[in-house]
């Protein structure tokens, strides 16, 4: 696995639904579709963690996919509180590039 891991920020909406997420890559912020989310994770091309609110210096959350929807996983168990993450709309995301 890859030891510079995604950082996701934001998720990303539009109209009620999840699009996908904005992410901290190098340094950087980039947008990434849920479907290229859910293949990364799947793939275990690269380890996407989550930045929660209230959380700071904790240990970080590792998102992963539970039956087609995305979970937290922290010490071994799964939280659906990936709704917990703020989010923004899409037409706001516009802005930052896409990451392949």
């Amino acid at each position: 696995m890859a030891s510079n891991p995604y950082l996701v920020i934001r998720r990303i909406m539009d109209k009620g639904k999840l699009w996908g997420v904005k992410v901290l890559w190098s340094g950087k912020p980039y947008k990434m579709t849920a479907e290229r989310l859910r293949e990364v994770i799947q793939l275990g091309k690269r380890q996407v963690t989550v930045d929660l609110p209230g959380r700071a210096g904790d240990s970080p959350v590792t998102l992963a996919t539970y039956n087609n929807s995305f979970r937290t996983l922290r010490d071994g168990h799964l939280c659906n509180n990936f709704n917990k993450v703020p989010s923004i709309k899409l037409i706001s995301a516009n802005k930052f590039r896409v990451l392949r």
